[in-house]
């Protein structure tokens, strides 16, 4: 568990912004700052770039036009903002560079456009830009099937076994020993999109159920004890499906959230092969997926009265009655906090549950739609570059972050050392999956298995999981066998 004391730090971080953003890199005009001598805590890791001077060198860095939480391109406006902007003022000073950002148009409807810019980049001796910040699920398959990126594991001064990168990467989306790209504390995306369950602490002891806390912390918060506590909890009067508008909910699910229950409860269709090291799906879904798979298709499909997963992925309505105090639950983002933050009730935060207590340990879903960093294969500068993305994850992981946690989930959140404790969990047990990281290059897309929406189930999938699979699997294998050959 980590040893950031989140208050404490993100008071810290409002303090030192009129005095980060004051320093200048080399190219910004003097300043008396110079490289390395940013005010550091006697409770963080050591940085392990030592500090250097290289005039001003301009960092060209491109990224999604809809992300802004990345973006710092001026001082002021929110306080993940100026965090944001100190966190690159420091990276300057300590680097002597200059970052500079160009967004373009990258989201899932619009990856064309970015993916396109990536593969006329390829092409020209030399990268236009140095450093890439691509929606994962848009761009990140794309990449790979066209041998655009580099493998960051040849790049020595990125320490991804360090607190501000997620957790084994190489492991769980890694390709044959080898990382393309890397999900760190430089981008806040990965918090906004991790999953996670709100609840209303009001109902939750109206009803007489037990602590949240302390089941989670003794290993016994699952999917069954969940929905156990929200059948307990109001429903449609006539007992049909509820009424978002009126009535009271014991869970209430936003779609896209929910498809990450079976990365939560470590359902796994992929091995890796003894003949070539690489990942493939496996030759049958086998019996505990299609388990956990039809145990979640049940408590959905019979929702009824008092459970919904809010059937399209822009709908607010499901996340309107949490809000309103009439849902035990709610499942969504860690980002959706900013909704509730100024609540008139007291309301918690909790791990996606795992399948049942046997599984031992929580498995937060990683946003499919969060930042994947890579550097083009053609990049003028790769050690520098590596150096960016390391001080840059680290000054974020001990700034920005907590930055994030009281803009979005406010000192209700902060106030609460149990809370605190939760949000520690979750960041910690935070995983992208194989599939979830290659979901956009593979046809039919094998991850629309972990996706318990209604409309996925209703016009993706028909029949059982298990032919839906074996339908499926060769096709599948095929196409990762002809990706692995290409990245040879």
């Amino acid at each position: 568990m980590r040893k950031i004391k989140v208050l404490a730090l993100a008071l810290a971080v409002l303090m030192l912004i009129p005095i980060i953003v004051s320093c200048k890199g080399p190219d910004e005009g003097s300043s008396n700052t110079s490289p390395g001598t940013v005010e550091t805590h006697d409770d963080r890791l050591p940085l392990s770039v030592a500090a250097e001077d290289n005039k001003g060198k301009d960092i060209k860095i491109l990224l999604p036009t809809h992300d802004t939480l990345d973006y710092a391109n001026e001082a002021g406006g929110t306080v993940v903002s100026q965090a944001v902007f100190g966190v690159d003022a420091q990276v300057k000073a300590h680097l002597g560079i200059n970052m500079s950002y160009t967004q373009l148009d990258g989201n899932w409807a619009t990856r064309a456009t970015f993916n396109n810019r990536l593969l006329a980049m390829a092409m020209d001796s030399t990268a236009e830009f140095d450093l890439i910040m691509a929606e994962t699920s848009a761009s990140y398959g794309y990449a790979l099937k066209n041998g655009l990126v580099l493998d960051l594991t040849t790049v020595e001064v990125l320490e991804t076994d360090k607190p501000w990168y997620l957790s084994d990467m190489l492991n769980t989306y890694g390709i044959n020993g080898k990382l393309f790209g890397i999900r760190s504390d430089a981008s806040l995306t990965d918090y906004s999109g991790m999953g996670a369950v709100f609840f209303n602490e009001e109902i939750l002891d109206n009803h007489g159920l037990d602590n949240i806390y302390d089941l989670v912390e003794a290993n016994k918060w699952t999917a069954e004890v969940m929905f156990g506590m929200a059948k307990k909890v109001g429903g449609a009067a006539d007992g049909g499906v509820g009424n978002l508008a009126s009535d009271t909910f014991g869970y209430v699910g936003h779609c896209v959230a929910s498809r990450g229950f079976m990365t939560a409860f470590n359902a796994n269709v992929t091995e890796r092969s003894t003949k070539d090291g690489n990942i493939y799906m496996k030759e049958a879904a086998g019996e505990s997926f299609i388990e956990m798979y039809d145990y979640l298709s049940s408590v959905f499909e019979n929702n009824v009265s008092n459970m919904v997963v809010t059937v399209s992925a822009d709908s607010d309505a499901g996340r309107g009655v949490f809000e309103a105090g009439r849902s035990l639950f709610y499942h969504g983002f860690l980002s959706t906090g900013e909704f509730f933050r100024d609540s008139d009730f007291d309301w918690g935060l909790a791990p996606v549950p795992m399948y049942n207590e046997e599984q031992g340990r929580y498995y937060t879903p990683a946003g499919a739609s969060a930042m994947m960093i890579m550097i083009m294969k053609n990049a003028a500068d790769v050690e520098l570059v590596g150096k960016v993305i390391e001080v840059k994850s680290y000054y974020s992981h001990y700034e920005a972050v907590p930055a994030y946690y009281e803009q979005t989930l406010g000192l209700q959140y902060a106030n609460s050392p149990r809370q605190m404790d939760m949000l520690e969990i979750i960041r910690d047990t935070s995983v992208l999956t194989y599939l979830a990281a290659m979901c956009s290059n593979i046809t039919p897309d094998p991850y629309n298995m972990y996706q318990m929406d209604t409309y996925w189930r209703d016009d993706k999938v028909q029949g059982s999981i298990s032919t839906y699979y074996s339908g499926n699997v060769t096709s599948w294998n095929s196409q990762f066998e002809s990706l692995y050959k290409s990245l040879s």
